[in-house]
């Protein structure tokens, strides 16, 4: 965690618990055994969760899902004024990042 901890409105709290699902339930299925790595940025403005996870090990076949997950974080964090991106990180693995404002 960086920066000051506040209070955030429902809505901003509930879609970061919800991203960070969303991430780490990817993370597990896309890239099992693979680290992980959780951050929560507070600025005066903004609330940023990062969620990245370093390269896929010896995948096993899993259920692609009905993939709507990413999307629909995207459309979260647009309702709320902010935004949501996800993709391959240049090291390798992947990174997901929303960014929120802290008042509704």
């Amino acid at each position: 965690m960086a920066g000051t901890a506040g209070p955030l409105g429902g809505g901003v709290a509930h879609t970061l618990v919800r991203a960070a699902q969303e991430a780490l339930t990817n993370a597990a299925k896309y890239a099992p055994g693979a680290a992980r790595a959780v951050r929560l940025g507070f600025s005066p403005e903004t609330v940023t969760l990062v969620v990245a996870n370093g390269p896929a090990g010896e995948r096993t076949k899993t259920d692609s899902g009905g993939g709507m997950g990413l999307v629909g974080m995207r459309e979260r964090a647009t309702a709320l004024g902010g935004s949501a991106q996800a993709g391959p990180a240049a090291e390798g693995g992947w990174t997901v990042e929303v960014r929120l404002p802290r008042v509704e």
